[in-house]
């Protein structure tokens, strides 16, 4: 008696309700949630549910949900480090040096703006009734352009600061 009572919750906890819905309970999304990188559809495939039911279980209160939703962010963090010591790897293997700065300046970009390597707009207030300036700077990595091309932008702006300064130097 006391096997069958077991075999029947167990059956009703991990088997469809009447109404052809896929019962969704904490140790049942817990076990989907393992090794799905945290991903909503991976998770609802493995319990046979759609990803809206899935998201609206997520929702539910009490301590168990509580644990569920913990691991389920665990999870996608996990897949955020491998991500990341993936970016890692390329930039300290330096076997191709162009896809190896590329992520070390993508790295850059997220992990440590203050170093001064994030794309940045900038404003510039002048002048009388509020008028606006607006620069937008893109560093020159940034424009895909072959190296000698790279280098022929960078001659030309030197030129061209070196004319301004000279030139702000003669008016004063």
């Amino acid at each position: 008696m006391m096997v069958m009572r077991r075999a029947k919750r167990k059956a009703s906890e991990e088997g469809p309700k009447p109404h052809g819905r896929p019962r969704l309970t904490p140790n049942r999304v817990r076990r989907a949630i393992k090794g799905s990188g945290g991903i909503h559809q991976n998770i609802a495939a493995r319990l046979g549910c759609s990803v809206y039911l899935l998201r609206k279980a997520l929702q539910a209160e009490g301590p168990e949900w509580d644990d569920v939703r913990e691991r389920l962010k665990t999870e996608g963090e996990i897949v955020g480090d491998l991500a990341e010591q993936t970016i890692i790897d390329s930039m300290s293997q330096r076997l191709d040096l162009g896809i190896a700065s590329s992520n070390a300046r993508w790295y850059l970009d997220r992990k440590h703006p203050d170093r001064g390597f994030c794309k940045r707009s900038e404003v510039k207030i002048e002048g009388g009734d509020n008028p606006l300036k607006v620069q937008t700077i893109i560093p020159i990595h940034e424009l895909n352009l072959p190296l000698k091309v790279k280098r022929q932008v960078l001659h030309a702006m030197r030129e061209y600061d070196t004319a301004r300064k000279a030139a702000e130097e003669g008016a004063v």
